[in-house]
């Protein structure tokens, strides 16, 4: 984790927020204060909650209880340019050429780079002229990664975003991550990859059945010299934790 400079403005806050689909919890109690220049790790198993509340953060999903604020705004219309939204599934037309998905980013988003975006393109050897079904899973990861970046958002939710890719395209993600992080902008990222996370994140916060059941910086959970995120997520998961 870099020595970085935090902020004191809480840029996201939830307070009690809850999810339900049909007969089922996703998001239970959710609480949380972001500050600026923060890198959170949200991790649990599959279906721990963790998609659920950033895409209530993105305005993607409408919570069922409590209240998410976005610089003291809840999510809409007037927030969608301070969020921007990696997700896992596949958006990108495979027969498009990155050029033409910069275009259409440049057009959606009046916070887009351009510069910024083809200045990084070269960091997972991409080219403006390739086409989205030519590019491996860990440069299409790197595309999606710079997209988000190429934006001034405050508010960034990465969802998975080391899934799939290759050790060497893992860290070209996690060193542009840090890259990315700004004194007025909280990234959230989740992930299964906890020991690769160590390095980055500030925070961590554990779900499970889309309740918290464990958070804080990441000295205050490996406060042991020997212990490490992992070994901390382990306890967690075999509910060894008091």
């Amino acid at each position: 984790m870099s020595n970085a400079v935090f902020s004191l403005h809480p840029v996201l806050t939830a307070k009690g927020l809850s999810k339900r689909y049909g007969g089922k919890l996703a998001l239970d109690n959710f609480q949380i204060t972001a500050l600026g220049g923060r890198i959170i790790g949200l991790l649990g198993p599959n279906g721990s909650g963790k998609t659920t509340f950033l895409k209530i953060a993105a305005g993607l999903v409408k919570a069922s209880g409590g209240e998410i604020l976005l610089d003291g705004r809840p999510p809409g219309s007037r927030t969608k340019a301070d969020v921007a939204f990696m997700s896992t599934e596949e958006y990108l037309y495979a027969a498009l050429r990155i050029k033409t998905i910069i275009g259409f980013f440049t057009d959606m988003f009046s916070d887009f780079d351009r510069e910024r975006c083809f200045h990084y393109l070269p960091l997972f050897n991409l080219t403006a002229e390739m086409k989205v079904r030519d590019l491996s899973t860990g440069m299409r990861a790197g595309l999606k990664l710079i997209l988000v970046f190429s934006r001034r958002a405050a508010v960034v939710l990465l969802d998975e975003p080391l899934n799939g890719i290759d050790v060497v395209i893992r860290d070209l993600v996690l060193n542009l991550i840090k890259k990315e992080r700004r004194e007025d902008r909280v990234i959230f990222v989740t992930s299964h990859l906890v020991d690769d996370l160590e390095t980055v994140i500030d925070e961590a916060v554990f779900l499970d059945h889309g309740r918290i059941v464990l958070s804080g910086s990441m000295a205050e959970l490996t406060a042991e010299s020997s212990r490490s995120l992992e070994d901390v997520y382990r306890e967690v998961y075999r509910g060894k934790i008091d």
